[in-house]
């Protein structure tokens, strides 16, 4: 079993260091593990999704799925590389801080946005494509459930501009 599903994991994980540079090799293999256990268990012809979900979701349906699954699956593996034990020594703290002060200014507009057009929490997450809940947490400026990506794509549904400006750090 081993020769058969060795050499593939070897370039998945050469693959995904190339994504992940900053992973651990620790992060990247636990990542790919639940990343294939994961499109293992979505494997439609066990009917739970449907059952669980009262029949709103169907595995079976694969461009839902996979409208779905890749972002979790992205963000699952961006988390793990992000999650580096202490000792490790994580990114810099001038990234770190970089990234969240851009994640604030994001998160700040667009709650701004929403308070400013008098939308609604049900009626703001279907204009951003999200869900209530999630749009609960943006709103409670849950900062830490949110990555750049995430935010732009949102700032960009509410057809809303965002300009970076890079300095010579100090």
């Amino acid at each position: 079993m081993r020769r058969k599903f060795d050499p593939p994991w070897k370039v998945l994980v050469k693959a995904s260091r190339k994504a992940l540079p900053d992973a651990t090799d620790e992060a990247l293999n636990w990542g790919l593990f639940f990343l294939l256990g994961a499109l293992d268990f979505v494997n439609p012809s066990r009917g739970w999704l449907s059952a669980l979900s009262g029949g709103k979701c169907d595995a079976a349906d694969t461009d839902a799925a996979f409208r779905h699954l890749l972002p979790f699956l992205a963000g699952g593996l961006r988390a793990m590389s992000a999650a580096r034990p202490a000792a490790k020594a994580a990114r810099p703290l001038r990234r770190v801080a970089g990234n969240m002060k851009l994640r604030s200014a994001l998160i700040s507009a667009l709650k701004d946005h929403i308070a400013r057009t008098g939308l609604s929490q049900s009626e703001a997450a279907k204009l951003l494509g999200t869900t209530q809940p999630r749009l609960s947490d943006l709103m409670r400026a849950k900062i830490d459930l949110f990555d750049l990506d995430t935010l732009v794509t949102m700032t960009g549904a509410a057809s809303l501009d965002v300009d970076m400006r890079i300095s010579d750090a100090a």
